[in-house]
């Protein structure tokens, strides 16, 4: 097993320090599990978008873009507090 060194900024680190917080997992688990992420991805066709709502973390937009999916947000589309009637129709009429 090796191990490596990142260099990381306070602001950086205190950032990386919150996502796990929030996932309830050590900083060490959450890298560990990104990189995981990375080696083990298989291709994904990005013909479609994904389309995640205010309810959903920012960091699952982030990690489906690591692992190749194109992903839009609410608050990217400006969609922001819409009903769900809305958001929906919105969903559907993304590629």
């Amino acid at each position: 097993m090796n191990t490596i060194a990142i260099a990381l900024s306070d602001e950086r680190l205190l950032k990386l320090q919150k996502v796990a917080n929030n996932l309830n997992v050590s900083i060490e688990e959450l890298v560990l599990i990104c990189i995981e992420n990375l080696l083990t991805q298989e291709e994904v066709s990005s013909q479609n978008t994904a389309y995640t709502d205010e309810d959903v973390s920012k960091l699952v937009a982030t990690l489906l873009r690591a692992r190749g999916f194109d992903v839009t947000t609410t608050s990217e589309q400006g969609m922001l507090t819409q009903p769900d009637s809305k958001q929906l129709a919105y969903a559907a009429s993304i590629e």
